[in-house]
């Protein structure tokens, strides 16, 4: 029986604290990890913090909004830009490994 394995990732982690820009050798290694135990038989679930915080890189805010709709907003963005690199790096792990779900 395969055991389920949550890992959950904050804005902090998949940021430069310089930058605001994606760490993506950070998430490289964490796509790398993941579908190693993906191999291994387990079943991983990613719980991905940031988007927020890569919405206000993309969109050139110097600080974080503090309303609700505005933090909406900027999440929507960020959102689409960290999903596509998930993807990115996913698909390349995912085409070496088919039992990665």
């Amino acid at each position: 029986m395969s055991e389920m394995i949550v890992i959950k990732i904050g804005t902090s982690s998949l940021t430069s604290p310089e930058s605001g820009n994606l760490a993506l050798a950070t998430i490289a290694t964490l796509v790398e990890v993941i579908s190693d135990l993906a191999r291994q038989g387990h079943r991983v679930i990613l719980v991905s913090s940031g988007a927020v915080g890569v919405g206000c890189t993309r969109l050139g805010l110097a600080q974080r909004p503090t309303t609700t709709a505005i933090k909406q907003a900027v999440a929507a963005v960020g959102q689409g830009r960290l999903m596509r690199i998930y993807d990115d790096f996913l698909r390349r792990w995912t085409s070496r490994s088919r039992r990665f779900c």
